[in-house]
């Protein structure tokens, strides 16, 4: 009889240890980087960054139609390659083409919602210019939740953490140092979001690349039947998901628009910075659970 072996189930364990530490890891380096950029750019601009992306992230789950949902149900059960493969296409198609259609409409709108968004004096010349640029940011962050979640349909965990979790947010911190010395004060925060989400869309592809086959990809669209179904899964799960994204980041945006001037850009700063320092005390507090 061969004595048990429990070499792999080291290995699993410590991968998975692993997989936590970084998750742990780029929650912190989330909420340090928050001093750093009210320092560097001042609470009211920071507040403008943080109402943007607030919108951004409630348009990016309107773009994903459930579809990262999607993916978790039918793609990871999917009783053959083709049909894995086809519910991936069908997700991409459908939350990045929406999304694009969002980032255009609010690029054309831009100087109409500048008039609506509350920001300090400084920046109020140029957020017409911001919002037609960052309103770019809905293509790549919704690709990079596609992606990462047909990554998770492979039961494969650790590389989505250290794409969203590790190096994008610890490349926007570097990148935001950067473009301040580069003298970008308004634009620079999002000038580096755009550059963090652009490396990590380039690496959740080169993920993609790794679990899926891009042949099979264009060979292997769903039939009718499929689609349907998909569909009328995704449309039944899209109020629940957008209801949670509601809760979690309409209260900056709101903040902003109630408050005139730069004091409703510093609330949502504020707001933002308080949902940060919560976030690292829930580490702290599961890490003695």
């Amino acid at each position: 009889m061969t004595a048990p072996t429990h070499g792999g189930d080291a290995a699993a364990v410590a991968r998975g240890a692993g997989t936590a530490f970084l998750g742990r890891a780029g929650a912190v380096i989330e909420a340090v980087s928050q001093p750093v950029f009210t320092q560097l750019f001042g609470l009211a601009t920071y507040g403008m960054f943080i109402a943007l992306w607030s919108y951004g992230r409630v348009a990016a789950m309107i773009a994903d139609l459930a579809m990262t949902t999607a993916l978790q149900r039918f793609g990871s059960a999917a009783r053959n390659e083709e049909t894995a493969h086809g519910v991936l296409r069908l997700a991409l198609a459908v939350s990045t083409g929406l999304a694009v259609l969002l980032a255009a409409l609010t690029c054309a709108l831009a100087p109409v919602a500048a008039r609506w968004l509350n920001v300090a004096a400084e920046d109020e010349a140029h957020l017409p210019a911001i919002i037609a640029f960052y309103a770019w940011s809905l293509p790549l962050w919704t690709f990079i939740e596609v992606a990462t979640a047909a990554v998770r349909a492979r039961h494969a965990f650790g590389p989505e953490i250290r794409v969203r979790i590790f190096y994008e947010q610890g490349s926007r911190l570097a990148f935001a140092i950067g473009f301040f010395f580069l003298g970008w004060h308004s634009y620079g925060l999002f000038a580096a979001h755009m550059a963090s989400l652009s490396l990590a869309a380039l690496l959740s592809l080169r993920l993609l690349t790794r679990y899926y086959d891009f042949g099979m990809l264009l060979r292997c669209p769903l039939n009718g039947d499929q689609r349907r179904e998909i569909l009328g899964f995704c449309l039944a799960m899209m109020p629940a998901n957008l209801a949670k994204r509601l809760f979690s980041d309409l209260p900056p945006l709101l903040l902003n628009l109630m408050l005139p001037g730069a004091a409703g850009a510093q609330a949502a700063g504020l707001y933002g910075i308080a949902r940060k320092i919560a976030s690292v005390v829930q580490i702290v507090r599961q890490s003695f659970d």
